[in-house]
């Protein structure tokens, strides 16, 4: 007996197990409302944004040096005819070694205000338990404490959710010193 196939409005419509229920982790199908995020990592780092905000991922493109720039400053890389900079948080924070994960640009922004991190591997969809945001989350880097708007403990982790605008802008001013 061949089974039967879905509708299209069915198969479009129908409930998916997101990755945290399908592992079992914290907050998964205990019916409370959870925060919706995508995470990536940097490094030993772990960022999350909003759904909405403008992303875009890409493989890591080649970048276009600039000259007496800083090391973290990966340089420009040409977007559809749009020169986007580039920032290395990696090694701007000091962390070095294999990761483990292919190298990718998430580009972040429109228009003018966009602006590309080097990020390891590919983000994830992640529900984070509404208890689980962190007040005071320990040994958040120097370059990130003024941009923080929130952390949050996800799968025995802190994530951290920052402003992506003011940290480019921030980046952007250490880049042209």
């Amino acid at each position: 007996m061949a089974a039967e196939l879905l509708s299209p409005t069915v198969a479009l419509t129908r409930y998916f197990v997101t990755p945290d229920q399908e592992l079992g982790l914290p907050g998964a199908g205990r019916g409370t409302a959870g925060i919706q995020r995508y995470g990536f990592r940097i490094g030993a780092c772990r960022f999350v944004h909003d759904l909405g905000l403008d992303v875009e991922l890409i493989e890591l493109a080649r970048c276009f040096d600039l000259p007496n720039s800083s090391a973290w400053f990966s340089g420009l890389v040409n977007l559809r005819g749009n020169l986007v900079p580039v920032f290395d948080l990696k090694s701007l924070l000091g962390i070095t070694g294999p990761t483990g994960f292919r190298q990718m640009l998430l580009v972040i922004g429109s228009g003018e205000r966009i602006a590309a991190l080097v990020i390891d591997g590919t983000p994830d969809h992640i529900n984070i338990d509404a208890g689980g945001r962190v007040d005071q989350p320990d040994h958040v880097p120097e370059v990130l404490q003024e941009h923080l708007q929130g952390a949050y403990e996800f799968a025995g982790e802190i994530w951290y959710q920052v402003n992506y605008e003011t940290l480019f802008e921030s980046l952007a001013k250490r880049t042209a010193e």
